[in-house]
């Protein structure tokens, strides 16, 4: 604070003939110092996103008994939206959306999300970073095929308009599973549409939502002969989690695919044995950091019953 009154009594005493001089003297205002002069450090990380996750726990806010999959959060970590088969809904599955006040808060009790459940199957929905537009899996029934819709809408604070199916990514097959990525350039999905009809990645991108033909994930043994489902990419686009049952396991568990750069293809995917347990699990949504992971677990012993749990990094 001294610098600045000693350069304001400089102008007064100088003149106007000086006043550039004087402002080019004036040394350069510096954001990380406070008024007394000290230094003010930057928030420390969360985590080392080199560590490993911790044991995942379950969320037991959002969890009901019944079937919860696809847990999705927006940009800031205080909105979170999944799919439910709870009694109470419009539908076979519905979204429901949970808030808290702070990222480390607890989650609020679920609620419908207005606007964009029907009396069909509404699944793994899917936040752009905005918060603006959400991707679906959708179903009409039992034995209509699996499509990817969109519903947007103009304010946060405003109700989602019914989804419509997304232009350039359904074929005749089963796509599903989607995960946009935050800045709205690509999106991942899981389909049926390869050679062999099995699951497999694709992604399509693009800009503001207009994607262009979806190709498969590039990579080493990113498809394999068995299931591969539930892309969750982190905003970097470098780190690339998804569920698979390869190397003889009977579930599925969570593997990792990276790559140091997006121009390059994913290397081999590793097994993140820490997430796993025996039974099927699978990625959700991976925060920016690389700090925090939403998954789904299935916990049923008689009948198919998936829990949402989060994993943390020290």
């Amino acid at each position: 604070m001294s610098t600045r009154i000693v350069v304001a009594i400089g102008l007064v005493a100088s003149g106007c003939g000086d006043v550039v001089n004087h402002l080019a003297d004036a040394p350069p205002l510096d954001d990380s110092k406070s008024i007394d002069g000290s230094t003010i450090d930057a928030p420390p990380p969360r985590c080392d996103p080199a560590n490993p996750f911790g044991t995942p726990v379950a969320v037991a806010v959002l969890n009901s008994g019944a079937d919860e999959t696809g847990v999705s959060l927006t940009a800031d970590e205080l909105t979170a939206v999944f799919s439910s088969s709870r009694a109470g809904g419009v539908g076979l599955s519905d979204i429901y959306i949970s808030q808290r006040a702070t990222r480390t808060a607890a989650w609020g009790a679920p609620s419908l999300l207005a606007g964009v459940n029907t009396a069909g199957f509404e699944l793994r929905p899917s936040f752009t970073g905005d918060g603006l537009t959400l991707y679906i899996e959708y179903r009409a029934n039992a034995n209509a095929t699996l499509d990817i819709v969109r519903s947007t809408r103009a304010t946060t604070g405003a109700a989602f308009g019914a989804p419509s199916l997304v232009t350039g990514i359904n074929g005749t097959v089963d796509d599903a599973q989607p995960f946009v990525m935050p800045d709205h350039s690509a999106i991942y999905f899981m389909s049926t549409r390869s050679v062999n009809g099995d699951n497999d990645l694709y992604v399509a991108t693009g800009s503001a939502g207009s994607f262009g033909s979806p190709t498969p994930v590039t990579g080493t043994n990113i498809a394999s002969a068995s299931s591969e489902g539930y892309p969750t990419v982190t905003p970097d686009g470098l780190a690339l989690y998804f569920r698979s049952d390869r190397a003889g396991n009977s579930n599925f568990d969570v593997w990792l695919a990276s790559r140091t750069s997006v121009a390059t293809g994913f290397n081999a995917p590793v097994n993140v044995s820490i997430l796993n347990t025996g039974v099927a699990e699978a990625p959700n949504w991976i925060s920016a950091d690389n700090c925090v992971l939403y998954m789904t677990r299935n916990i049923g012993t008689v009948a198919s019953n998936n829990d949402i749990f989060v994993a943390t990094k020290p």
